[in-house]
């Protein structure tokens, strides 16, 4: 009502009180954004002043399944570091793995789990350190493989030109990067010399090369290995073509300006780790010991094939690939 009876007064079609409001509103806004942008920063710096040896560790892990179902999963974990650690441990579970590396670069991870190339993007970006890595069959290492359908008669990667190849993810080191590698070296040019079908999974691949869908894929060899266990795919209808050098497993990591006593304390920790309950949960005998070094054949992979570490970001999936 003094709106209306404002503007019949003055015959105007805009009115001051009007506007006074507005620029009231719009110099709230101002301020809140200001004290917003204040508190972001001071979040920021919170994290970046926790010190060499905070009272609590936060533990990053993959987005392997649902978030609550990685947070139960672990909390043994949790427990057995809270105990040997002397420290409150705060398991996180990022949304995605490019979720996974801003969080490691932005220094809010003191402990993370990460796939081999994902660790690799982040410690371009962050001074993260790799200390331990899952053993499996006694090894902390395994391979890519190229796979290819018997009734097919290839016996060399060069004879996969112009055929049709399976890779499980755009972002999956063993079912794609080191693929990719073996086909490169054999002087094969990605999608120019054969076609690409992306299947989205290692057991997908595998079947779609039994099922002549395509000529050949790569696929981890322990995930073929699993399959022929099972009795998803028949040994006499498939073989290896090729094997890749050794690729090393998930790495644990930590932030590298933690206290060196502390990080040995977590060094310590997963090294001599035997409860089976946990290395249940990651599929392991135990952890060995790892070092930054033993991820440089990522490197050298990425850096052959030009990729581009955005693209291979972007292309992370939220789930587990190996």
């Amino acid at each position: 009502m003094i709106e209306l009876a404002y503007m019949e007064r003055n015959g105007m079609k805009i009115d001051r009180l009007r506007l006074t409001w507005i620029g009231l509103t719009v110099l709230l806004l101002i301020a809140f954004v200001g004290c917003k942008k204040h508190e972001d920063t001071l979040q920021v710096d919170a994290i970046k002043s926790r010190g060499k040896d905070p009272p609590t560790l936060v533990l990053g892990l993959l987005p392997d399944r649902k978030a609550i179902d990685v947070i139960s999963e672990n909390n043994i974990l949790g427990l057995y570091l809270e105990e040997v650690l002397n420290k409150e441990i705060k398991l996180i579970v990022s949304s995605s793995y490019s979720e996974m590396i801003k969080a490691a670069t932005e220094g809010k991870i003191d402990i993370g789990y990460f796939g081999p190339v994902s660790y690799t993007l982040a410690k371009a970006k962050y001074d993260i350190e790799p200390f331990a890595s899952p053993i499996r069959s006694g090894l902390t290492t395994y391979r890519s493989i190229i796979i290819v359908n018997n009734k097919k008669n290839i016996s060399t990667l060069e004879e996969l030109k112009e055929s049709r190849v399976a890779f499980g993810d755009r972002a999956s080191t063993s079912s794609r990067l080191y693929p990719q590698l073996m086909l490169s070296l054999a002087g094969l040019e990605y999608k120019k010399d054969y076609e690409v079908i992306y299947y989205g999974s290692h057991d997908n691949v595998a079947l779609a090369v039994q099922s002549g869908k395509a000529d050949a894929g790569g696929i981890g060899s322990y995930n073929f290995s699993k399959m022929i266990q099972e009795g998803s795919i028949d040994p006499l209808k498939i073989k290896v073509l090729a094997k890749s050098p050794p690729i090393p497993r998930d790495p644990w990591t930590m932030r590298a300006n933690l206290s060196p006593e502390l990080k040995e304390k977590i060094r310590i920790a997963f090294i001599t780790l035997d409860n089976k309950d946990i290395l249940k949960t990651f599929g392991a005998e135990g952890f060995a010991e790892v070092s930054d070094k033993d991820y440089n054949g990522i490197r050298k992979a990425i850096e052959i094939l030009q990729l581009k570490p955005e693209e291979l970001i972007k292309a992370m999936p939220s789930k587990r690939l190996i």
